[in-house]
């Protein structure tokens, strides 16, 4: 009988570890950068088998005699301040920060072909979401169901405090995620690693970077098995076992092969250690972007959202019940609190920003009573199915 207990739960514990998803590295954290991005088993097969398509598809151009030739990107880039008060503390960032992110996104995605194009800032006092935004989190799920904005390849930016749910930098999703969970897609950071901000050797901006490459396919520079196997399925960043911490110049966790990549933007190394994609990494996005970030996702996920539970990748209704008309943001209101307060509600502040514009107070901001709408820049241009690629004379 004794021996059977043991069996009995040998079997169930086997069962809920293969049950497990497969943590990236992405998922591990190390004093310092901590990244809680998450890639299952499922969706990284599913990514790199639709990546070998377009290896096949760029193959199949150089055999006739053409080539596919990477043609720059550009992405619209809507930011999501979600904050527990209107103070810096509370996450309450000011437009600076944010025009000093586009800029760096914009130069330190230059030599890949890709950039970013600024649309539109909302604001949201929501201490619940402030504090226990995570990923799969009920919090996570209203927070984007409310506000995401755009299709596969619009860029959606949220940044939260983290304060009782772990202490990483943030996390991205990958593009392959979106077909089946089009509601997560986008990146969320740790309000305090914008430009200027107070979270030391991390407030360059390049916690964001980070977080953007994993929504353009990248993984870590120490994914999977760091000194063997495949890595991060990019050949021309060197093997690593484990992240990088501070800038440790000639490190090397892989004896018999080149330094460590500590300067990548896909190690965990300080922000002012970090200033490089290479060129496998470059191409590799584009991969990703013409899989997975193009219009045809939007027309894929839209008649397989018709037939499922999956919710839409739009906006919600206002509180008046009416939809939204297009171009326009539903303002959501804060989850009524215990007691006295629980039928109170409080209007979401949301703003446009204007990149050339000087810094703004809360005080300038414009408040909206529950049920207005506060229009918003234009809906965004989609990136053309072949944006990525052209054919062109083989070299």
């Amino acid at each position: 009988m004794f021996t059977l207990r043991i069996f009995l739960v040998l079997v169930l514990w086997a069962a809920f570890v293969v049950g497990l998803p497969l943590r990236s590295r992405s998922a591990d954290l190390i004093e310092g950068r901590g990244c809680a991005t998450v890639v299952t088993m499922e969706e990284r097969a599913y990514m790199e088998q639709a990546l070998d398509s377009v290896r096949l598809f760029k193959r199949g151009l150089k055999n006739s005699k053409a080539t596919a030739k990477v043609k720059p990107v550009k992405f619209d880039v809507y930011f999501h301040i979600i904050a527990a008060n209107e103070t810096y503390e509370g996450g309450w960032i000011p437009n600076y920060q944010i025009k000093a992110q586009v800029e760096r996104l914009n130069t330190d995605f230059n030599t890949t072909g890709i950039s970013f194009n600024y649309r539109n800032t909302s604001r949201i006092l929501n201490a619940d979401w402030f504090e226990n935004v995570f990923p799969g989190s009920p919090q996570e799920q209203e927070l984007k169901r409310a506000y995401r904005q755009g299709d596969s390849n619009t860029l959606n930016i949220y940044t939260a405090g983290f304060n009782r749910t772990n202490p990483s930098l943030g996390y991205g999703s990958m593009p392959s995620k979106y077909f089946k969970d089009p509601i997560s897609d986008g990146v969320i950071v740790r309000y305090s690693t914008f430009p200027g901000g107070e979270r030391k050797n991390y407030n360059l901006g390049r916690t964001t970077v980070h977080e953007v490459g994993h929504w353009f396919g990248l993984y870590h520079t120490f994914e999977g098995d760091g000194c063997d196997g495949v890595g991060d399925n990019v050949a021309d960043t060197a093997p690593e076992a484990s992240g990088a911490e501070g800038c440790p110049v000639g490190r090397n966790t892989c004896p018999g092969g080149p330094p460590d990549p500590i300067h990548n933007y896909m190690d965990y190394s300080f922000d002012s250690c970090m200033r490089e994609f290479t060129k496998g990494q470059a191409v590799r996005m584009h991969e990703a972007i013409r899989a997975f970030r193009t219009p045809r996702n939007a027309t894929t996920l839209a008649s397989s959202s018709s037939s499922s539970s999956t919710p839409s990748a739009t906006p919600t209704k206002g509180s008046s019940g009416k939809s939204p008309a297009k171009g326009t943001v539903s303002p959501v209101v804060s989850p009524p609190k215990s007691g006295t307060e629980a039928g109170a509600k409080k209007p979401v502040l949301e703003e446009t920003y204007t990149p050339t514009t000087p810094k703004a107070t809360p005080a300038a901001l414009r408040k909206h009573s529950a049920g207005s709408v506060m229009p918003t820049a234009s809906a965004p241009t989609p990136v053309s199915d072949d944006a990525a690629y052209e054919e062109g004379p083989e070299s």
